[in-house]
């Protein structure tokens, strides 16, 4: 099923050949309606080819919301952080407009708090896990990670305030003394849907 939103998002280009496989899959699962659960999203535009799948996204993804925020080529221009800053500007109208509520400094500054707070707490899971045995795996913390960026972070961060104290409880001194290595691919580079 995943294949056939490929092939419609495949129709939607004339030179496919030009389309990276994560922006293919991408406009595949959106014209499927795969996106609908989301409230809304939010595009970087990189490339032409992102440019060129946002418009169709637009137009044929039910998603309530989008909205594309145009990134300088050059970020070490001396015009970037004009451009960087009105372009932050209008996106945060947008999100205002969307919202129906305005967003205030103290909402910004409270959320910030809140996203070096989650950091904290997720390295700090890193570090014990790098020093000591805890009972859980690579895959396990990659779960933890995941669960956070879908989650409220509020919560994740209450969880990972309760799990924190009974792993470094349960720790115990690594016995095999191996290197703990991540393989990790590229997001240019997608695993085959299966």
């Amino acid at each position: 099923e995943g294949e056939k939103g490929v092939a419609e998002a495949a129709s939607s280009w004339m030179a496919i050949t030009t389309v990276c496989d994560s922006v293919r899959t991408l406009v595949g699962v959106g014209v499927q309606g795969e996106l609908s659960l989301l409230d809304g999203l939010v595009f970087v535009d990189l490339c032409a080819v992102l440019r060129d799948a946002t418009k169709i996204l637009v137009k044929r993804a039910p998603v309530k919301w989008q909205k594309v925020l145009a990134f300088p080529a050059m970020m070490n221009s001396r015009f970037a952080r004009a451009h960087f800053y009105q372009e932050f500007l209008k996106f945060r109208s947008a999100v205002e407009a969307w919202a129906g509520r305005e967003i205030t400094v103290r909402a910004l500054q409270d959320s910030i708090a809140l996203y070096n707070r989650h950091r904290s707490l997720l390295r700090q899971l890193y570090t014990l896990r790098r020093k000591f045995d805890i009972g859980i795996s690579a895959y396990d913390v990659q779960a933890v990670v995941y669960s956070g960026m879908i989650m409220p972070k509020e919560l994740h961060c209450q969880i990972l305030e309760d799990l924190l104290p009974q792993l470094a409880a349960a720790a115990r001194p690594y016995t095999d003394h191996k290197p703990r290595i991540i393989l990790s691919g590229s997001l240019c580079e997608p695993p085959p849907r299966e």
